[in-house]
């Protein structure tokens, strides 16, 4: 594991046993955490288990957070690292994803990508990701009072600061 810095953005680098250079693809994995919470040495137990059940290099944002750092500072971090990885790979090598607010913010990263005019990655792994920040779906009513996480709403504002809840990213 090597601490990674970038434009100002903080990542972890971590290449598993096995893992060699000619191993050309990488999965840009970001930190769950209801967009508030995951740092540190949360975010890098949660990568170097990501990196051992994929055994690919894996670079993880360790993403600025609030109430220091409200949107869209999480996303420009996340997207440094994109931009970064472009560099040293194909778009066909990148994969993004995160679970919980990191496929929020995967998701958000290749909607920013392909407004931005980037290359898109290869695919996006989303496993439960915190998509309705308005918490208005129709999942959010059938499921209130069944899902042990209930609302996060008051995690929302406080990403969002002053950016409404319904902005794509």
């Amino acid at each position: 594991l090597t601490e990674w810095r970038e434009d100002g953005a903080l990542a972890y680098d971590i290449r598993p046993e096995g893992w060699s250079e000619s191993d050309r693809r990488v999965y840009l994995y970001i930190h769950g955490g209801a967009l508030i919470m995951g740092a540190g040495e949360n975010c890098k137990t949660m990568s170097l288990a990501a990196a051992k059940n994929h055994g690919a290099r894996v670079v993880t944002v360790d993403y600025r957070m609030p109430p220091d750092h409200p949107y869209p500072a999480s996303l420009d971090d996340c997207m440094v690292f994109y931009r970064a990885l472009l560099r040293e790979y194909k778009p066909h090598e990148i994969i993004v994803g995160g679970g919980s607010a990191g496929g929020n913010l995967a998701a958000a990263l290749i909607l920013r990508a392909r407004d931005e005019g980037l290359p898109l990655p290869a695919a996006a792994i989303l496993m439960s990701p915190e998509l309705d920040l308005t918490e208005s779906g129709d999942s959010h009513q059938t499921n209130a009072g069944l899902d042990a996480m209930g609302s996060l709403m008051a995690a929302n504002l406080l990403y969002a600061g002053k950016h409404d809840l319904t902005h794509p990213y």
